[in-house]
């Protein structure tokens, strides 16, 4: 029996594909599908195993683990909201370009829904942010100037250049990135910060995670199905991004702020 440590959903769980039997023929189209096949899957292997070293230098960081602690201050949780404020700005033009350039360049009819369906997912999160910013009592129109950094913007150019690239689909590798991020963490800064912070108004301040600790099961889940029956190229060009994306994340978060 061929393993493959790769499934929908959980991240030890295994595919199994039994054996040909013994004499019996194939054709060459078989094969190269099964090889196919096998390449996506471990290719996602691939994409987890990064997220998983991706949370092992975010987990080295003090302002992260104050937050995974429930111990963060309120400046810190402000500049975390602020920092996220900045990126998630990104999304809503990134994955509408994503779907100009996939009907521009190509018509499929999946990968154009697909996007459309990231958009609806990702409308307003931004007004999220400044909801809980606000219940902390902050003027977001007043923090949110001084607080982009220089890691953002990198990671801004790469998004653009990568969409106006022959393969734009690569961009989805910062929605894996970002969302895989809030599936392993996100559920458990909420649940710390409620159980253990003293920050004045926290309770009325999560929404933004806890929307993420939930909804982003089902997108990571989703974004995995779609990416088998990528081209290699489109899939290079996912995980080059994910590269990108957690230098960013870990980039904004060596920076926060910690009082």
């Amino acid at each position: 029996m061929l393993a493959l440590i790769v499934h929908r959903g959980d991240v030890n769980s295994e595919i199994t594909r039994a054996p040909r039997a013994f004499g019996s023929a194939s054709s060459p189209a078989e094969d190269m599908t099964s090889m196919a096949l096998a390449s996506e899957h471990l290719f996602i292997a691939k994409l987890r195993l990064g997220q998983a070293e991706f949370y092992r230098d975010l987990d080295q960081c003090p302002s992260w683990t104050a937050l995974l602690d429930g111990t963060a201050s309120a400046a810190t949780y402000l500049d975390f909201l602020i920092k996220a404020r900045h990126y998630v700005t990104l999304t809503y033009p990134l994955l509408s370009g994503l779907k100009n350039r996939l009907i521009e360049l190509s018509g499929d009819e999946a990968h154009i829904a697909f996007a459309a369906q990231k958009i609806d997912e990702e409308t307003d999160h931004d007004l999220l942010i400044d909801n809980d910013i606000a219940r902390l009592g902050y003027d977001p129109a007043a923090v949110l100037p001084s607080g982009r950094g220089n890691w953002v913007p990198v990671y801004e150019a790469w998004i653009k250049a990568t969409l106006a690239s022959a393969h734009p689909n690569g961009v989805l590798g910062a929605a894996y990135a970002l969302e895989s991020l809030a599936v392993a963490r996100a559920g458990k800064i909420t649940e710390a910060l409620r159980t253990r912070s003293t920050i004045p108004g926290i309770t009325e301040s999560l929404t933004f995670l806890d929307l993420h600790a939930i909804a982003d099961v089902g997108h990571v889940e989703d974004l995995e199905w779609m990416f088998i029956g990528m081209s290699p190229a489109d899939l290079d060009m996912i995980y080059r991004t994910t590269l990108v994306t957690r230098a960013m994340y870990v980039g904004i978060t060596q920076d926060m702020a910690l009082h």
